[in-house]
């Protein structure tokens, strides 16, 4: 404990801890703590912009024996721009079980306490809960917080309650407490104004639809500011818990490693062909669940325009322009195949230009509201051989208007085949000799992925075009334009993202746009 009392900041506070106290200590000192604070958390979604300074716009505070539960928003600056989050702290005695490191350490009339991020704390978790369970109000300086529980809550309190709660370890840029395996709350920690699309969505789905291959929403937590403009802002979603064997992902490349060091190909392609085709088959569900309702006017099907599709291909070729740039900019900074694969995209860039055209296919189909953000890692498999979707919010960098926006699915069905592709790449990658990209096992990898697609689309296209759905093209060939039309869309966003944070795998995006296998 010396140690740790060494290496945290002190703030001494004149007169004793109160609210007025606290809301000025973090004000005045915790933010500037903050600063270097932020970067560190997993969760801080800026972590390629400096900060100039962070800034408290509104605190809650709520005392609860002898510890302080505070909910606070604040405003990170750079030196362009900002940015809101949420930060649920506690001020606890240093007698308390220590969950994390503190933020800082207070002195108040002799007395010590311990400032930490709250999200990891049980009895917070359980304060959370219970404010839920009890529809609270908490009054802010500028606002207040709002739970509001759903009908659907009562029947899973008991088995939270009794399960205890932990702090789910998934790296991801959201927080999430689970409750007994019974309820799970997820805390947005990037804000916006707006009901966030995971809430949203959820709630439509399963109070509207028939589609119940999701978590069962239960509650949510708010920000209401007394500034009409500033509105309303989702702070939480509590959920069901669905029990899984692991993520999409996880899932699916654990199987593909084992095939693959087993090295006899007796896996082969054949691999989790009908779980896979099961996932299309899900999916297809979903679209057409959210393409139901035609009374809802944020979920109703609306036809898309010659506008929509300029809209998307022009997005598409300054992306493709962008992308032809960078790559001729920087090959000294990529590895030998990656250098190989930019300059063949750089001298097809014309050609490449010619599938945007894919989108043309898609006038005079529905546009409807998507996931926006899916892959294997969005899809749960479940202990019954099924699979669960969730994390309906799309991009959480993107603003909330444009991830509620009405769109063709096919942009859904696009991230789900990159991400078979990232599976193959990343189980080819485990041995980096480039006589492996040769190999049999690179070979039979390129051969399950030609059928994982294949499946998959099957699945789909059995609950979508063959059932006569308005949202994708009938005629098949036309389906395969759009879709890859939109598959390249997805790809030029990989190649910008590798370029920027992993540049060792921009092979993986490149290839696939050029339809080689890396």
């Amino acid at each position: 404990m010396t140690d740790l009392k060494r290496a945290m900041p002190t703030i001494h506070l004149d007169g004793p801890i109160e609210d007025a106290a606290l809301a000025s200590a973090f004000r005045q000192h915790i933010a500037l703590i903050l600063v270097d604070y932020l970067p560190r958390q997993r969760w801080f979604g800026d972590k390629e912009r400096a900060i100039v300074t962070v800034v408290f716009t509104d605190v809650a505070i709520c005392a609860c024996g002898d510890d302080w539960h505070v909910l606070a928003l604040i405003d990170v600056r750079f030196h362009q721009g900002s940015a809101a989050y949420f930060l649920p702290l506690t001020v606890t005695a240093p007698s308390a079980p220590l969950v994390a490191a503190p933020l800082v350490r207070l002195v108040a009339q002799s007395r010590e306490w311990h400032v930490s991020e709250a999200l990891a704390v049980p009895a917070f978790q359980r304060w959370l809960l219970d404010q839920l369970a009890a529809d609270r109000e908490l009054r802010g300086e500028q606002g207040r917080f709002r739970w509001s529980a759903y009908d659907t809550l009562d029947s899973f309190l008991g088995p939270a309650r009794a399960g205890g709660s932990r702090l789910s370890g998934a790296d991801q840029s959201n927080s999430a407490v689970v409750y007994g395996d019974a309820l799970i709350l997820k805390a947005f920690r990037r804000l916006q104004a707006g009901v966030n699309p995971d809430e949203e969505v959820g709630r439509f789905l399963a109070e509207r639809t028939a589609f119940r291959r999701i978590p069962l929403p239960v509650g949510s937590v708010a920000y209401v500011s007394d500034d009409e403009r500033d509105g309303y802002r989702s702070i939480a979603l509590v959920q069901c818990y669905e029990p899984s064997v692991g993520d999409g992902w996880s899932y699916l490349l654990d199987r593909l490693q084992k095939a693959a060091d087993d090295r006899t190909g007796t896996a082969g392609p054949a691999l989790a062909l009908e779980d896979l085709r099961g996932l299309g088959t899900r999916t297809g569900q979903l679209h057409t669940a959210l393409a139901t309702d035609s009374s809802h006017p944020g979920f109703a099907p609306e036809p898309t325009t010659a506008v929509d599709v300029a809209g998307w291909r022009t997005a598409s070729l300054a992306a493709l322009t962008r992308t032809r740039d960078l790559l001729r900019d920087r090959p000294a900074g990529l590895p030998q195949d990656a250098r190989e694969l930019a300059a063949a995209f750089v001298a097809r860039t014309d050609e490449l230009a010619h599938r945007l055209d894919g989108f043309l296919a898609l006038t005079g189909t529905a546009k409807i509201r998507v996931h926006g953000d899916y892959h294997l890692g969005q899809v749960l498999r479940t202990p019954d051989a099924d699979w669960v979707i969730l994390d309906f919010e799309g991009e959480p960098a993107r603003p909330i208007e444009e991830r509620r926006a009405k769109t063709s699915p096919l942009k859904d069905v696009a991230g789900m085949l990159r991400s078979f592709a990232y599976a193959r790449g990343a189980v080819l990658r485990q041995n980096d000799d480039r006589e492996e990209q040769e190999s049999p096992r690179a070979a039979w990898l390129s051969a399950w992925e030609a059928n994982a697609r294949a499946a998959f689309l099957s699945g789909y296209r059995v609950q979508t075009a063959d059932r006569g759905a308005a949202f994708v093209p009938a005629d098949a060939a036309t389906f395969d334009a759009a879709l890859a039309a939109w598959e390249l869309d997805k790809a030029l966003y990989e190649v910008h993202y590798e370029l920027n944070h992993r540049p060792a795998f921009v092979s993986l995006p490149l290839a696939g746009i050029l339809d080689r296998r890396a």
